[in-house]
């Protein structure tokens, strides 16, 4: 007999799963974590949870994609804003800075995958970055005219802040004595991208 699918009533309990799941996957990675961990978390059984994610790889795939939507959401919302280009780009470089640290889990559950590869993720991950990382060189590319630098490299321009970003987030209490005080990632991000980084307009 087929599972009956979740109606609008259960989302509640969906994203608390979802963000119990995120959680999880974070810090133990796929392979360690426990589908009675998470349900215990959110307050249910097992049983429960499965009512709404049949396994720990449908539980794992909706976890990624929430993620990668709502990072894609942020960055699209920056990338559209009125203004010029450099507005634009100052705007990116800030809602992807607030995005990583507004979502704590999210740094840690993308890097943890690069390195383990274990669980089903790695293709999961591929297809989730690609698309935000193609938008953001389009922009770049295409927007930015003559005040991108000539030559720049953009796609592994952007890989690098962001790798960057993701793991001074994900370095816990070594983050201040390795990067210091203050985030970077807007300074940087005029220095990589733009031929003028002191431009305004």
């Amino acid at each position: 007999m087929a599972r009956p699918r979740a109606d609008a009533s259960a989302a509640p309990t969906q994203d608390r799963l979802l963000q119990a799941g995120e959680a999880a996957f974070a810090v133990r990675g796929f392979a360690d974590t426990r589908l009675e961990d998470v349900a215990k978390e959110c307050g249910i059984t097992r049983p429960s949870l499965l009512y709404h994610f049949a396994t720990k790889e449908e539980l794992y795939a909706a976890v990624v994609h929430r993620a990668f939507e709502r990072l894609a959401t942020a960055l699209l919302a920056a990338m559209s804003i009125g203004g010029t280009f450099v507005e634009r780009v100052d705007a990116v470089s800030h809602g992807f800075l607030a995005f990583v640290r507004g979502n704590p889990h999210f740094s840690p559950l993308l890097l943890r995958e690069l390195l383990d590869g274990r669980g089903p993720g790695r293709q999961l991950i591929l297809d989730a970055v690609t698309p935000v990382i193609d938008a953001l060189e389009r922009f770049l590319v295409e927007d930015g005219g003559e005040v991108v630098r000539p030559g720049l490299p953009a796609r592994a321009a952007i890989l690098q802040l962001a790798m960057g970003t993701l793991v001074r987030a994900a370095s816990g209490p070594l983050e201040k004595p390795l990067w210091g005080e203050g985030e970077d990632l807007p300074t940087m991000a005029r220095i990589v991208f733009l031929r003028d980084p002191g431009v305004t307009r």
